[in-house]
């Protein structure tokens, strides 16, 4: 007998879930319609969220500097 393992999720450019494969949704215990159209950071601990957010908010001034 064998296994599907595979895991697979599809994000569009803004970061929103389009698709996720059965076997993700099995093993996240979610249905797709719970996180389709939800964005990625739905699924990161709140202290990845805030570093995530911050290294952003880097990029945003260097490029605000570099454009200077």
């Amino acid at each position: 007998m064998s296994y599907d393992t595979s895991s697979e999720f599809e994000f569009g450019l803004q970061g929103t879930v389009l698709r996720a494969s059965d076997n993700s949704l099995r093993t996240m215990r979610y249905r797709a319609e719970q996180i389709e159209s939800q964005l990625h950071r739905m699924f990161c601990t709140p202290a990845f969220a805030r570093i995530a957010d911050q290294t952003n908010l880097l990029a945003l001034n260097a490029a605000i500097e570099t454009a200077r």
